[in-house]
C-alpha cells in the first residue's frame, strides 16, 4: 500500500498485544528517583467478611485468608493500609431485621484480627453499610472507634461531616474522604464543596467512591464525569469500587492544570469476597501510593 502512489483512499491500522507476567508488579516510579522516607499506603477493593468467607473464618481462622499474601510482606511496611468494608459492624456481628438477600454484618473480634496485617483504614460509604439498619450503622462506628480503626463514609448517597477523616501521618494531612451512589446519586455540587473546602487544609486528598455497574468491565462516562469534577475541585486521586471485577484507570490533568496528572482508578475489584463464579470477580489490584514532599508516586499489584 505505501508504494502505490494512487490510491485515493485508504485506512490505518493499530495493532496491540499483551503478554501474561504471573504475579508481576507494575511501577509508576521514574528510574532514576531516589525516594527518601515516603508515606506509603496501600489500598484494596471491595472486603466482605460474611456469608461463606465467615463459614471460612470459622473452620480455618482468618489467617487463612491472607496466607499466600503473607509469604510475600504483602501488608508490611505501610502507614496506612486501607479497604472498602461491605458491611456493618455489629455488637457480636449480630444480624438485624428485616433480613435481605445480601444481608452482611461483621463480628468486632473479627475485625480487630485486621490489626495483624496492618489495616488502619475502612471506607464505609457503600450499599452495605445500611444492611443492619440505623443500629447498625451506630454500633459500626462504636465498635471501629473503640477497635482503634480509622473509618469515612455516610449511607449510600449522603454527603456529610461523616463522609470525611483527617489523618496525620509524619507530619502530613491526609484527608479520606468517603462517597457512595449505587441506589441514590450524591449531591454532586456539595461533595465539591466539601472537596474545596478540605483541598487547602490537607496535604494528600484521597476519594474513596463507590460507585459503576457490578461486573462491566468498563467505566461508564458519567463516572468519568463525576471522577474527573471531584478532582477539578481539588482531590488528588480516586480510589474505586463496587463493580467488583478491575476497571481502567485513568490518569488526568484538572482544568487549568495542565501537567498535574492526577489518577482515577475506577475499580479495584474484590479483594475478599465469595463471588467464585467467574474468573474476574476472584482477581482483584492494590494500589501502593508513596507521598514524598509534595510528590505522589504509585505501584499497582494485581493479586
Amino acid at each position: 500500500m505505501a508504494n502505490n502512489q494512487d490510491l485515493e483512499i485508504t485506512t490505518s491500522y493499530v495493532t496491540g498485544y499483551f503478554t501474561k507476567q504471573d504475579n508481576a508488579s507494575i511501577s509508576y516510579l521514574p528510574e532514576d528517583i531516589n525516594i527518601k522516607n515516603p508515606i506509603r499506603m496501600l489500598f484494596l477493593g471491595d472486603m466482605m467478611l460474611d456469608r461463606y468467607v465467615a463459614q471460612k473464618i470459622k473452620e480455618q481462622g482468618i489467617d487463612y485468608l491472607f496466607s499466600e499474601l503473607e509469604k510475600q510482606n504483602f501488608f508490611d511496611n505501610y502507614n496506612l493500609v486501607a479497604a472498602n468494608l461491605e458491611g456493618a459492624v455489629t455488637n457480636s456481628g449480630v444480624h438485624y431485621p428485616p433480613a435481605m438477600g445480601n444481608d452482611f454484618a461483621f463480628d468486632p473480634q473479627i475485625i480487630k484480627e485486621l490489626k495483624n496485617y496492618n489495616f488502619s483504614f475502612f471506607n464505609l460509604a457503600n450499599n452495605h453499610l445500611t444492611d443492619q439498619g440505623e443500629q447498625g450503622i451506630v454500633e459500626t462506628r462504636d465498635n471501629l472507634d473503640e477497635l482503634g480503626f480509622y473509618y469515612s463514609g455516610c449511607r449510600d448517597g449522603g454527603v456529610d461531616e461523616c463522609s470525611v477523616k483527617i489523618i496525620e501521618i509524619k507530619n502530613k494531612k491526609v484527608a479520606l474522604v468517603g462517597l457512595s451512589m449505587v441506589y441514590s446519586k450524591f449531591d454532586l455540587a456539595k461533595a465539591k464543596e466539601l472537596i474545596k473546602g478540605l483541598a487547602d487544609r490537607v496535604d494528600l486528598l484521597i476519594v474513596n467512591i463507590h460507585w459503576g455497574e457490578e461486573y462491566n468491565t468498563q467505566f461508564s462516562l458519567y463516572q468519568q464525569e463525576i471522577g474527573r469534577g471531584l478532582i477539578d475541585a481539588g482531590a488528588d486521586l480516586i480510589i474505586g469500587h463496587h463493580p467488583h471485577i478491575v476497571q481502567g484507570i485513568e490518569i488526568y490533568s484538572p482544568s487549568g492544570e495542565a501537567g498535574k496528572n492526577k489518577p482515577i482508578f475506577y475499580s479495584l475489584g474484590n479483594f475478599v469476597f465469595d463471588q467464585y463464579f467467574s474468573a474476574e470477580t476472584q482477581k482483584g489490584l492494590a494500589v501502593e501510593l508513596l507521598l514524598e514532599k509534595s510528590k505522589l508516586h504509585f505501584n499497582l499489584h494485581p493479586y
